[in-house]
């Protein structure tokens, strides 16, 4: 064999080997670019995807669930009439009793109300609404009255009750007979006698008159019925009584059946008191119309 044919084929042999190279690195290059671009792809389609964004959920649930209210309603409360209030825009709670009706009160206040009460005790007995209406219709003095009352100078009261206010004249009297009857009890001097006696008796007069001319309120004859027991006329505080019940006040008919029997009346005791209601009566407004306690309600 000759020289050029060997060589021939060792050109060739090296043409072959470079022509498998080329195409190994081909292959290689195809290979990595193909991977190349499925990790592009998949990190594409990872960075696309939507996260899992818990906090965001959680918001949208908040915003659509419905804002729950715990605040109570405010309680339902009576308004006093105009004619019947020491103050404009009084009202009290509505309640079922009078215990119930002083739950919203300091203890101080506690105490100056049921003091109030415990010296007209029918005045204040109640179980129902309605018969809490029945008192505040009729201009019955209230928890928050009384005690305004009592931390106003006594002055003030007086000048309020004359300016023709009928519940300051009712609590004005309140106050007066306090140091009306403790001048009385004073023993060192008559109380007819007595100038400060004399002077508050005078106040309270006054005021009556005041008041006669539009009090229609039934409570006006619990002050009275205290003024003539205070001044031991039991037959002018039974007389007041009867004009109480006959003014709408029926709770008042077990003390008055308790007073008669215990004062053992006579006939002429008997038409006695009957006249003394008949004037107690007198200083009543013609034009007041009274409706009964209800005995039943809510």
């Amino acid at each position: 064999m000759s020289s050029a044919t060997l060589n021939r084929r060792d050109i060739t042999r090296r043409g072959l080997l470079a022509l498998a190279s080329l195409v190994v690195l081909a292959l290689a290059l195809w290979h990595w670019r193909g991977s190349h671009l499925d990790s592009r792809s998949q990190t594409s389609i990872a960075l696309n995807e939507p996260e899992d964004d818990t906090s965001a959920d959680t918001q949208d649930a908040v915003a659509t669930t419905p804002t729950v209210n715990n605040r109570q309603p405010p309680a339902e409360r009576l308004a006093l009439p105009h004619d019947y209030a020491l103050f404009p825009g009084l009202s009290v709670p509505v309640a079922s009793s009078w215990e119930e009706l002083l739950a919203g009160l300091s203890p101080e206040e506690r105490e100056v109300a049921q003091a109030f009460a415990d010296l007209y005790p029918e005045a204040y007995q109640f179980r129902t609404r309605e018969q809490l209406e029945w008192m505040v219709a009729n201009g019955y003095p209230m928890p928050e009255e009384i005690i305004a009352a009592r931390q106003m100078p006594l002055e003030d009261l007086v000048n309020r009750a004359m300016s023709g206010n009928v519940k300051a004249g009712m609590l004005a009297r309140d106050r007066l007979l306090d140091e009306l009857l403790a001048e009385a009890r004073d023993e060192s001097v008559p109380f007819n006698e007595n100038r400060r006696y004399i002077e508050k008796d005078a106040a309270m007069r006054r005021i009556k008159y005041v008041e006669s001319q539009r009090n229609c309120s039934p409570f006006t004859m619990y002050i009275a019925a205290r003024h003539f027991e205070g001044m031991d006329k039991l037959n002018l505080s039974l007389a007041a009584h009867n004009v109480l019940y006959s003014m709408g006040d029926i709770r008042v008919q077990g003390l008055v059946d308790i007073m008669t029997y215990n004062m053992s009346l006579n006939y002429r005791d008997t038409s006695s008191m009957a006249r003394s209601a008949v004037m107690l009566s007198r200083a009543i407004p013609t034009t007041c119309r009274h409706e009964q306690f209800p005995l039943y309600g809510r």
